[in-house]
């Protein structure tokens, strides 16, 4: 993939493969970024916690103020237009009666197409800043992927959804997904138009219940077939 993006060969059209299911073409996948916080307070002794502040307690203190924003972002009954927060790795002490002077930890942000996320590692950390004398917080963020939704109108949706008409004899859906994926760059940097299709249940990927049904298997690639020569019937050209 990063070979593709790094050339200078142009794409009209690409087409990703991920199980969504066989009559489903996903339009759309959230963005992501790391953030890498790290909380430093004085820390002390296990026996007098009134007396010093705990870096565990602030980062609980640091998440309460994040989903407070994750809930100001949020649009009732659609996750895919919603902001999520989600602390992954935390690693906080050193001995069992002492108080943490050090917390690290790892927040997995989700972003919706409306929210950038340079637009979102400001405001997290500007809510990092909201705390008492005697605390600091740092948060560095990793390399973000921006979010993608596809242009539900444009030639390569339209051909795949004659083609699931013609070939499953069924009506196609168009899927939003929650997480991330490899046509949220490549779209991105070369400027080409994406779907990303392919059969099997999304929410058992990458599981020890994976499955492919044989039928959907094969109903898909007469899709893909069908995809191409619409794609030429609707008199753009392109490949995929």
């Amino acid at each position: 993939m990063e070979q593709l993006i790094r050339s200078r060969d142009k794409f009209d059209y690409a087409v990703f493969g991920e199980p969504s299911g066989a009559n489903r073409i996903t339009v759309g996948y959230r963005g992501r970024v790391s953030l890498y916080v790290t909380v430093r307070t004085s820390g002390g002794h296990a026996g007098s916690p009134w007396a010093q502040r705990s870096a565990y307690d602030e980062f609980n203190l640091l998440i309460s103020r994040l989903k407070h924003y994750e809930r100001s972002k949020e649009v009732a009954g659609d996750h895919f237009k919603s902001v999520s927060i989600s602390p992954t790795l935390v690693r906080a002490g050193t001995y069992h009666n002492v108080i943490p002077h050090t917390c690290e930890a790892i927040l997995d942000v989700r972003l919706p197409p409306s929210i950038p996320s340079f637009r979102a590692v400001e405001e997290i950390r500007y809510h990092a800043t909201q705390t008492d004398e005697g605390v600091m917080i740092d948060v560095s963020e990793g390399k973000p992927t921006e979010a993608y939704e596809a242009d539900t109108t444009s030639t390569l949706v339209r051909a795949f959804q004659r083609a699931i008409l013609l070939k499953l004899r069924t009506r196609p859906s168009l899927v939003r997904k929650t997480d991330t994926g490899d046509m949220n760059t490549f779209a991105l940097k070369k400027s080409a138009a994406c779907v990303t299709y392919g059969p099997g249940l999304s929410r058992t990927s990458h599981t020890d219940g994976e499955m492919v049904q044989v039928k959907d298997y094969l109903g898909s690639a007469e899709v893909l077939k069908e995809a191409i020569l619409q794609l030429d019937a609707l008199g753009q050209g392109g490949g995929i």
